[in-house]
Parts: structure tokens; C-alpha cells; sequence
């Protein structure tokens, strides 16, 4: 028996990123090195058990194209985390993080932060995820640098993961379900003792699927 609200988490960053992956890794314990770009966004569920009580995670895959950045805050505006994830790869190849991340997940942060989630004006929160970890012959990266970068930008953590092995895939999930729950029980957004009342929602405008009327039941729950 779920008796939590659900939980909206929305995945942002670049194509290529392995958001898909990570994904898959901690909804199914699942990896392929088949890559596939998302092209329109995709939802997935997962029950997350906290003190005793359950938790159905919606976790909300953003396609990583340019154009999708201005449509965060539609995204955000609903949700109650995010992941912003970046390439363990590519910020090895730049070999400067700031170079990197200040041109791609830093702008979908932006967008984030810009959609005022909570009466108080504060944004979602946030965690910062260097994926592909695995892909690394070696570690060249300042860990303290790396942790810097996130708490001047306020990510609320910052976590290297591999969707291939599972490093830091559960811990990065915990860490944010346990931070939003912790947010919303003190700003009081959510009922914590939630009526069986449910409302229904079309999910073809977010799997990018054709236009059939599959509908999943989401227990209401609102942050203004």
C-alpha cells in the first residue's frame, strides 16, 4: 500500500549524459551498452520504502536537445527534485570541470532555479551527478574542486555514479527522495496523511507515445 503522495523527480542534461541508463539501473537493476537518444521524454516508476512508509517515485527523463532547456520550467514547476547529470567523459576531456559544466548542466540548472516551486520563492532541490564514471582509465579530477563547484552553484550533493556498475546509483537516489521529503514535510506542501482521492493523467503527452488512452493514477499532490 502506497501511503506517501507520489514523488516527481525530473532528469536533466545533455544528450549522452546516460540519464536513460541511470534510469533503468535503479527502477529495473538493468544496463545495456546499446545507446539510444531520447527523443521525446519518457517516465518511469519505482516504490521507495523510508521509515516504514512507501513512496512511488516518478522519475521523469527529459530529452537532452537544445530545445528542451526552455521547457524545464513547465517540468519543474510540478516536481519536487532533480538530477542534473553530466558526463564523466567529456569533463575529463576538457580537463577544466568549471569549462564544462558552466556551459551545459549549469544551464539547465538555470532553468530549475528559475521556476519558483515553493511559496517562499526557493527552487526544487537539486542534486549534481557525474555519470560514466566507469569509462575512466584513471581519476584526474580534484574530488575538493569537484564539491566546490557544486555547493557555490547550491546543489544540495554532488555524486559520481556508473549506470554500468551501479556505483552511487542508489546512494544519489536516497540521498535526494530522503532531501525532498525532508523539504516538503517542513515547507508543508504535502499532505502527509493523503485521502484516497486520485486523479488520472493522460500519459501520452509524456512518453511521447501516439495518443492512446492509457492513464496511470497519480495520488494528487501540489507545490505552489
Amino acid at each position: 500500500m502506497i501511503n506517501f503522495p507520489d514523488l516527481k523527480v525530473i532528469v536533466i542534461g545533455d544528450s549522452g549524459t546516460g540519464k536513460s541508463s541511470f534510469i533503468r539501473k535503479w527502477t529495473k537493476d538493468t544496463f545495456s551498452d546499446t545507446y539510444k537518444a531520447t527523443i521525446k521524454n519518457n517516465i518511469d516508476f519505482k516504490v521507495f520504502e523510508n521509515e516504514g512508509k512507501l513512496t512511488r517515485i516518478q522519475l521523469w527523463d527529459i530529452a537532452g536537445q537544445e530545445e528542451n532547456k526552455n521547457l524545464i520550467k513547465f517540468y519543474a514547476n510540478d516536481s519536487h527534485g532533480c538530477i542534473v547529470m553530466t558526463d564523466a567523459v567529456n569533463v575529463r576531456k576538457v580537463r577544466k570541470i568549471k569549462l564544462l559544466i558552466s556551459a551545459s548542466a549549469l544551464t539547465w540548472k538555470k532553468e530549475v532555479d528559475n521556476a519558483k516551486s515553493f511559496q517562499d520563492g526557493s527552487s526544487i532541490p537539486s542534486i549534481l551527478v557525474e555519470n560514466r564514471i566507469d569509462l575512466l582509465e584513471e581519476d584526474t579530477q580534484n574530488e575538493t574542486e569537484f564539491e566546490e563547484f557544486s555547493k557555490t552553484h547550491k546543489f544540495c550533493k554532488c555524486f559520481r555514479t556508473s549506470s554500468k556498475t551501479g556505483l552511487n546509483v542508489d546512494e544519489s537516489m536516497e540521498f535526494l527522495i530522503k532531501t525532498m521529503i525532508d523539504r516538503l514535510k517542513n515547507k508543508k506542501k504535502i499532505d502527509l496523511n493523503p485521502s484516497e482521492d486520485n486523479i488520472t493523467m493522460n500519459a501520452s503527452s509524456i512518453t511521447g507515445k501516439d495518443s492512446t488512452q492509457k492513464k496511470y493514477k497519480i495520488k494528487c499532490c501540489l507545490i505552489s
